[in-house]
């Protein structure tokens, strides 16, 4: 009966641990993803500047997209860092 629970704890464990690697590599995808968007705007803004001067308007639009971008950045770095070891409240 305890070999049983022994075993239960291990599969549990295990799985704890394949669930939050999942977890993780999405995030991480995720985040290269985004910072991926971030240099593809922050480059076609410069192109843009490059050509000639951009509409106010056309600033404010690519700033605010930069900005969406960060703000979402730090979210996923932050639920990142707070990932737990899914295994510690299982001792």
């Amino acid at each position: 009966m305890a070999s049983i629970r022994e075993a239960s704890k291990v599969q549990l464990l295990v799985s704890n641990t394949e669930v939050k690697a999942a977890k993780e590599l999405h995030l991480e995808t995720r985040l290269a993803q985004l910072r991926d968007d971030k240099r593809r705007i922050r480059r076609e803004f410069n192109e843009l500047k490059f050509a000639g001067s951009p509409s106010e308007a056309r600033q404010q639009c690519y700033n605010e997209e930069i900005k969406d971008l960060d703000d979402e950045i730090n979210t996923i770095t932050l639920k990142l860092g707070s990932l737990s070891d899914p295994n510690s409240t299982h001792e």
